[in-house]
């Protein structure tokens, strides 16, 4: 009888060992899936946001393309003008100059148009620019029958007295178009700046979800593994 006690106490103590390990086992699995879901959740959340957030990024650096481009063609326009009045005597070169200074003039145009319209659709008229653009748009519209005004008055003398006439007139549009593209810089530079400590966060954020989920993991292995000693201490 003493031979069977001694050599059932291996089997009981294994027993009382797998029935410690079998439920720990188990509440580590459910707080490894748990912690692992919340991490796929924010990582998915993190991802969808950070998608969302360089469409717009992406968008507001077409807009300020075009804003940059509409200054540079209306440079190109008014050097056209310039050209037109310089070296337009003969009637080749001024239709040439001519023809130059009306593609820069339709070019801005365009893309001021394209500006108005893409900044109302795609959600990011955060500074008025819409507006800007439509009056840009509208100033360069006028500007151009001041020109054409010009030419017409001047036809049958000098072409350097148009240039008298309307010396300087661009410039305020210049300045306003220039100032247009400024705006959706910083707009763009912010944004950048707001992504970055955005991104920060949401590290943070998944960090300390992982850390949570280890240290409850140890703190169960620590609980169970006390409990087991004590249940061997007391058989």
């Amino acid at each position: 009888m003493a031979t069977v006690s001694i050599q059932q106490r291996p089997r009981a103590a294994r027993r009382v060992k797998v029935r410690t390990l079998v439920p720990l086992a188990g509440l580590l699995g459910v707080v490894i899936v748990t912690t692992a879901l919340i991490g796929l959740f924010g990582l998915h959340y993190a991802h969808k946001g950070y998608v969302e957030d360089m469409r717009r990024v992406e968008a507001m650096l077409v807009r300020l393309d075009e804003a940059r481009s509409a200054q540079v063609h209306f440079k190109k326009q008014v050097q056209e003008w310039k050209n037109l009045l310089l070296r337009g005597a003969e009637q080749t070169e001024y239709r040439r100059y001519h023809a130059a200074f009306l593609a820069e003039e339709k070019q801005v145009s365009a893309l001021l148009g394209s500006l108005v319209a893409a900044v109302g659709e795609t959600g990011t008229d955060k500074a008025g620019w819409s507006g800007t653009a439509e009056r840009l748009r509208t100033g360069h519209t006028a500007l151009g029958e001041r020109y054409r005004q010009a030419l017409a008055a001047h036809s049958g003398g000098p072409l350097a007295a148009a240039d008298q006439e309307l010396r300087g007139i661009d410039r305020h549009l210049d300045v306003d178009l220039e100032s247009l593209g400024d705006s959706i810089r910083d707009e763009v530079l912010r944004i950048r700046s707001a992504l970055e400590a955005r991104s920060q966060e949401r590290y943070t954020s998944l960090r300390q979800v992982a850390g949570y989920g280890l240290a409850l993991c140890v703190l169960l292995v620590g609980l169970f593994l006390r409990a087991a000693v004590r249940r061997e201490q007391a058989a």
